[in-house]
């Protein structure tokens, strides 16, 4: 019975999250989407010139990211995969630190513990996430299966021995995880200092992930050309990818949770 109890508090608190959310990043989540449902209309008028192009060599072209940068002079800013990002970080932004702030108070009256409170701003975070992927990778699908129909084989990586499903796969994957991390540190980050700080340190860490070849920053995880079998050089993999985040997931979960439970409401 106390397990039932707890689960309808978090799902209350959920869905409220879901309905007040909603409201504050329609727009946000708008302008977000017809950006990239011209972005995909542009990037496939730049490979109309190729022949045989499918949804694959799309895919591959908006979201591969960059390699690992050995020669500065080659070095080309991932904007796409930094868009994607920055964008998620931005609608996730400061809700949580808002709601605590306007409404702990209350909320500590009706549901008890605030560690419900911090696991429902995860599961929303979760949430955010998927849905995100979601819109924008179907843009992708949408746009490719109508404006390359025929295309056929895999015109931009041949090179590369990786099938069709398990590159979507890989990267789905890659995205998904890498971002959700990202989001539940720099939420976490905005409740002991300001949103906007918040917001600053994880686009910083995430720059850094750019440039930097150790594995420990986050954004490492997401960047699709430094994973095999793109690079076989640093042995970066999907499995290792999913450990870290799963692992780092984990013990924000429990810095965030201790946090909460000891935070004043004032």
């Amino acid at each position: 019975m106390i397990i039932i109890k707890r689960l309808k508090i978090i799902f209350s608190l959920i869905k409220r999250d879901v309905r007040y959310s909603f409201n504050i990043n329609f727009i946000a989540y708008l302008l977000i989407l017809i950006f990239f449902i011209l972005l995909n209309f542009i990037t496939i008028y730049k490979l109309s010139p190729f022949q045989r192009l499918n949804r694959i060599d799309l895919f591959y072209e908006l979201y591969k990211g960059i390699p690992y940068i050995e020669n500065i002079k080659d070095f080309s800013f991932p904007l796409i995969w930094f868009l994607i990002n920055s964008s998620l970080l931005f609608i996730v932004g400061s809700y949580t630190y808002e709601d605590l702030k306007k409404n702990g108070v209350y909320l500590l009256t009706r549901v008890g513990k605030l560690e419900y409170f911090y696991l429902s701003k995860v599961i929303w975070i979760i949430g955010n996430v998927l849905f995100f992927y979601f819109c924008i990778f179907g843009i992708s699908f949408i746009e490719g299966l109508v404006a390359l129909p025929r295309a056929s084989g895999m015109n931009l990586f041949l090179d590369v021995k990786i099938s069709s499903n398990n590159f979507i796969f890989t990267m789905v994957v890659l995205y998904i995880i890498t971002s959700i991390t990202l989001c539940v540190f720099q939420t976490l980050l905005s409740l002991v200092i300001k949103p906007a700080y918040a917001y600053l340190i994880t686009i910083i860490v995430l720059c850094i992930s750019i440039f930097s070849k150790n594995w420990i920053f986050p954004g490492q995880h997401s960047l699709l050309l430094r994973h095999e079998p793109f690079d076989k050089l640093h042995k970066l993999t999907l499995e290792k990818s999913i450990s870290y985040n799963v692992i780092l997931l984990i013990l924000l979960f429990i810095i965030g949770c201790i946090y909460t439970s000891r935070k004043d409401i004032y």
